[in-house]
This record gives structure tokens, sequence and C-alpha cells, in this order.
């Protein structure tokens, strides 16, 4: 059974605003929230735990893929060097390699989009960054 993890920005305000908070989503209408793993917190005063949430960007929310430390809007490279982003497919009801750049017949990198299924290859991925701080990495130019 794979652990069931959380990310997203934060959008507090404050010294967490703009950083990325691991831990359980909690979903309030419309709003996003992740509950840091182990942070409860006893408050002087009152009784039982404190548990502290932060509010999130929706669109920055990513799921852990259970395998080295990828999650969904992760920037990856594949072993014969694609570039593309890991993502949940709901059909195949698991993560995939959405190739942005591979290799064409000359073996030069351009931009395509192809799906691979990923199974238990991750640990096989190098991780460059994420869509979010490193979308310069998507752009056709720094190929």
């Amino acid at each position: 059974m794979r652990e069931y993890k959380f990310r997203g920005k934060c959008i507090d305000p404050g010294e967490m605003n703009g950083k990325f908070i691991y831990g359980d989503l909690i979903r309030s209408k419309d709003k996003f929230f992740i509950k840091p793993f182990s942070n409860a917190v006893n408050v002087e005063g009152h009784l039982g735990l404190m548990v502290v949430m932060h509010e999130v960007d929706p669109e920055t929310v990513g799921q852990y893929t259970g395998q080295g430390d990828f999650y969904a809007g992760d920037i990856a490279k594949s072993p014969r060097g694609s570039i593309g982003i890991i993502a949940w497919h709901d059909s195949w009801c698991g993560f995939y390699f959405k190739t942005m750049f591979g290799h064409n017949d000359e073996g030069k990198l351009v931009r395509m989009h192809s799906s691979i299924p990923l199974y238990n290859d991750l640990p096989n991925y190098i991780k460059l960054g994420n869509r979010w701080d490193n979308s310069d990495l998507l752009e056709v130019e720094k190929v």
C-alpha cells in the first residue's frame, strides 16, 4: 500500500508564502489546505492539541507518486534523455510521463507529445524541478 501525500504552494501571508508545503490534503468548499505531518503542537492554556494547516494554491497541488521524491507536476528526464512532466492519468489510474521534448531521427531534442505509463520506472528518472518554479525547462529555446 502506498502513502498518500500531497504538496502545494502556500498562499498564506507570512514566511511560508510561495513555499511548498508537504502533508495531508484537506479541501473545504473551493479552498485547499495542507496539514503538514506531525505538526500538532501543545499550546499552553488550551486543552488538547492545535493543528496547523496552510492554504495552498489549488493549481500547484500534486500527489506523491510513491516512488523516490516525485510528485505530480515535477519535471523529469527519462533514462533515454526525454524531458517531461509527471502527471496522473485518470483512465490508466496511474502516474505517467507526459513527454514534452524527445529525440528525433537525427538525435536532436525537439518538442513532442507522448504519454508513457511509469509503473515502477521512476527511480530511473532524474528530477529536474517542477512546472511552477522551473517552467523555463519546458521552453523550446532552453533545449
